[in-house]
């Protein structure tokens, strides 16, 4: 049951610092396994990345196609630095799929804003994973900080029983 601190009493238990030790194996362990997080969380940054710079691509593509005239030419970008050339003959709706390669025509404002919204998911998981990235890299060099010291004493204590 908790107590409450009467004024001018002092509560020894806060006053207490919790100490909680491990060995060398568990500090190991623990470092391997924050790589492999590290590791895990940059291979998802990166996927990210090409989402997003697809998205943004895509995107432009889309509002460029909005701003064409009916049966204007233009280069359409296929991906990977491709692209094909052709008349734009709607400028009002494209083609978006759906599960099971179902096409359905969808106004360009509307995927437009699709596109937008979805651009800002990515780019807030971007950032998520980016502060994930950041804390486990902390977490790393604590956990190393901490195997360098216990090497220190380990090396201190073998020097004093020679």
């Amino acid at each position: 049951m908790a107590k409450k601190k009467i004024e001018g009493e002092e509560n020894p238990a806060a006053e207490k610092i919790k100490e909680t030790k491990v060995t060398g194996q568990q500090l190991m362990d623990t470092y391997k396994n924050d790589q492999a997080r590290l590791a895990s969380l940059e291979k998802k940054g990166k996927a990210l990345q090409k989402v997003i710079n697809e998205m943004i691509a895509t995107l432009d593509s889309v509002k460029g196609i909005g701003k064409t005239t009916n049966g204007e030419n233009a280069l359409i970008s296929l991906g990977a630095g491709i692209y094909a050339e052709g008349k734009i003959t709607n400028t009002k709706t494209l083609k978006s799929s759906l599960a099971g390669n179902v096409l359905v025509d969808t106004e360009i404002t509307k995927v437009s804003a699709s596109l937008d919204e979805d651009l800002k998911k990515a780019g807030k998981e971007f950032a998520n994973t980016q502060n994930e990235m950041r804390k486990m890299q902390q977490n790393l060099q604590m956990v190393s900080q901490m195997l360098q010291k216990g090497q220190l004493m380990m090396q201190e204590n073998q020097n004093t029983k020679e």
